[in-house]
């Protein structure tokens, strides 16, 4: 099974990473990172002009996966 999430979304669930390592659920997980709250951009855009909070800064996805007992890779293309 193949996972394709932004890193907000990821933010919600990783978690489950450790669960499907317990059960031995064969996953591959796709964290496409940008860095920040892109489905909360256009209302505040659109009603003041600007964005409040919605940057998230970086996070080593990789990192976590293999904190959570995965294999994590980082590719930048």
């Amino acid at each position: 099974m193949v996972c394709v999430t932004g890193d907000g979304a990821a933010g919600f669930n990783i978690m489950e990473l450790q669960s499907a390592v317990r059960e031995g659920v064969k996953l591959t997980v796709v964290v496409l990172a940008e860095g920040q709250w892109s489905m909360e951009i256009p209302n505040p855009t659109a009603r003041w002009g600007k964005t409040f909070g919605t940057a998230m800064g970086t996070v080593d996805w990789a990192r976590v996966a293999k904190g959570l007992g995965c294999h994590g890779e980082t590719v930048d293309s």
